[in-house]
């Protein structure tokens, strides 16, 4: 059974005689949340700080986890302080510079969760603040958008490798929004095709999930397709086991959208599409596929003096990539797909943590992400400079980052590709953006 887990952030007031900075500036990638964790699993809490010129100040760290039966709080240095009616806080006070990788260990009893982060900051400068969960046993992610400042880059080919759909290369701005860390999992998806089920916003027809009462596909199950790892037992669907990580495939631009609205509503947000006319309301406050030069930006990961082929630099292995023969352990049985979180320093073939500069994993690789824009490959000719969002209308979609299929040459940051609109490929996945 496993519990839902929910990340929420506050600024506590400070300690008598400490004076809070109000100009510190706290931001957290986890406004996205709800996932679950199993009773007696090992929960470390890893806070990963970017410091300003408050680095070497003091900040604490408050963790309260409350259940239904009461609020409790764990300091890692034994069994969980037990249950009580107040906000027992366990927190850690440190110099900033000092704060990575410091974890709060600890199994939790059985029951449902909210988890709560507080900080308390006294830095002179601002602070930004990453919580990340993972754990010894369990996957736990929560926390599982990164920032992505606003500013300039110059989108395209640098290289003269590409096609000409790729050049010129041209200046964009682009405003500040979030991206997902990691593409959308197959047990994210699934919780969503239950909840749609469950509504009556979808229907499955000889395997293959449509929104209800239209043609439009969403995405294929396994009584459909044998590759697909959702399976679908009147009125549930459910993930194949082990595959619960790895990014959701055979989903169609259509079934990415659908999926951004709804993961809009559970966050209390407006959703951003119409699903009438499929129509993308930029600004309206919810999710939504991010587009090609939001992706691109993302994908370089800040990095533009010089520019990359990658979004790590201008060479490619087995250690940094999944791909064609990257001699990852999952190739062999279709899809060849590697968890979303594999190349974090632990992956074979051996190598180093693989997020890039905004901290984004499979940027290149593992599974194309569709874009929302309508593909023309004379666009970047013609393409405005702020936030552009490609073409008003078209016959294809832009799909970006290359996936365990391709060779490595499609992998580059610049690469662009697109399908028609209800494609539904084993190598098709997404990641969503947020404003």
């Amino acid at each position: 059974m496993r519990y839902v887990v929910i990340l929420a952030i506050f600024v506590l007031c400070p300690a008598i005689g400490l004076a809070q900075d109000t100009t510190v500036d706290i931001k957290c990638n986890g406004l996205d949340s709800g996932v679950g964790i199993d009773p007696g699993a090992n929960a470390k809490i890893t806070f990963d700080v970017t410091a300003g010129s408050g680095a070497g100040k003091i900040v604490d760290i408050w963790v309260v986890l409350q259940s239904p039966n009461g609020l409790f709080s764990y300091d890692g240095l034994g069994p969980y302080s037990g249950w009580n009616g107040g906000l027992k806080n366990a927190y850690y006070t440190g110099p900033l510079a000092d704060m990575t990788d410091t974890a709060l260990d600890g199994p939790l009893p059985d029951g449902g969760y909210i988890a709560y982060i507080a900080v308390d900051a006294w830095a002179d400068g601002n602070l930004t603040l990453s919580c990340i969960y993972t754990s010894d046993s369990v996957d736990i992610r929560v926390g599982d958008m990164a920032f992505i400042p606003a500013g300039e880059f110059s989108m395209g080919d640098h290289f003269g490798v590409g096609s000409p759909g790729e050049r010129p290369v041209h200046a964009v701005y682009i405003d500040a929004f979030w991206m997902d860390i990691f593409e959308v999992t197959n047990q994210k998806y699934c919780a969503y095709l239950n909840a749609a089920y469950a509504q009556g916003l979808i229907e499955v027809r000889n395997g293959v999930v449509y929104k209800a009462g239209d043609s439009e596909p969403y995405c294929e199950s396994t009584s459909y397709n044998a590759d697909s790892r959702i399976e679908w037992n009147d009125p549930q669907f459910k993930v194949t086991h082990g595959k619960e990580y790895h990014p959701m495939v055979l989903v169609s631009w259509y079934g990415a959208a659908a999926y951004a609205n709804w993961r809009s509503k559970e966050g209390g947000l407006t959703p951003c599409y119409d699903l009438d006319t499929w129509e993308c309301t930029f600004g309206a406050g919810g999710y939504r596929l991010p587009t090609e030069a939001e992706w691109e930006k993302a994908a370089r990961g800040g990095q533009h003096n010089p520019y990359y082929l990658y979004p790590w630099g201008d060479s490619i292995d087995g250690s940094m990539a999944n791909y064609r023969n990257s001699g990852d352990p999952y190739e062999g049985v279709t899809p060849e797909t590697t968890p979303v979180d594999y190349y974090n320093g632990n992956q074979m073939p051996t190598g180093v943590d693989m997020a890039n500069g905004y901290g984004l994993y499979d940027m290149a690789g593992n599974v194309w992400d569709w874009c929302n824009d309508w593909v023309d490959f004379t666009y970047y000719s013609w393409s405005p400079y702020n936030n552009p969002k490609g073409p008003a209308s078209g016959s294809y979609r832009v799909v970006r980052g290359g996936a365990w299929y391709d060779i490595t040459h499609d992998l580059r940051c610049a690469y662009r590709s697109y399908n028609v609109i209800d494609c539904r490929h084993t190598f098709y996945g997404f990641r969503l953006a947020l404003d």
